[in-house]
C-alpha cells in the first residue's frame, strides 16, 4: 500500500457513511497530525500507528472497510478525490484538529476494555464529534 491508499482505506474505515465532508475531517485530522512533531511526519505513517485509527484494530472498532474496497470501486475513487484535495493544501475544515471522536466507537471500545474513557486525551466533547484536545504546543 502506497500513502494515498492507506490514507484512502482509513477515511473509508472510519467514516465510509460520512460523506465528503466528513472524509475531509479524517483526512485533515491526518494530516495535522502529520504536521505536529507528536506524531510521524508521514501520512500513512500516522494512520498505521497502532490503536490511533480504529478502523485498522484487530479487535474493538476495528473493520473490514480498510480491505473491502478496491481503486476501481466508487466509493474509493471519491474519497481519493478528497484526499488529494486535502494533501494538496486544500481547506482545513477541523480548525487544525488532531483528533476527533466517535461517541458511540468510543463507548464500545470502553465496553470492550480498550479504553478507559469515552472520549481520548482528556477532551472536552463538542457536539460536532471534533474532540478539544489540550495540546501542549498551544500558547
Amino acid at each position: 500500500m502506497d500513502q494515498r491508499d492507506v490514507l484512502i482505506r482509513t477515511i473509508i474505515g472510519e467514516a465510509a457513511n460520512e460523506g465528503p465532508e466528513g472524509w475531509a475531517a479524517v483526512a485533515n485530522v491526518i494530516r495535522n497530525r502529520a504536521n505536529d512533531p507528536r506524531w510521524p511526519d508521514q501520512p500513512g505513517a500516522v494512520a498505521l500507528q497502532p490503536q490511533q485509527f480504529s478502523a485498522w484494530n484487530s479487535g474493538a472498532g476495528g473493520n473490514d472497510l480498510v480491505r473491502r474496497y478496491k481503486p476501481s470501486d466508487p466509493i474509493y475513487q471519491r474519497v481519493g478525490t478528497v484526499v488529494d484535495q486535502v494533501m494538496s493544501g486544500g481547506p482545513d475544515n477541523t480548525g487544525g484538529a488532531t483528533h476527533y471522536y466517535s461517541p458511540r466507537g468510543m463507548d464500545a471500545l470502553v465496553s470492550e476494555g480498550c479504553s478507559q474513557t469515552a472520549c481520548p486525551g482528556g477532551c472536552s466533547k463538542k457536539p460536532n464529534g471534533v474532540a478539544e484536545i489540550p495540546s501542549p504546543l498551544a500558547g
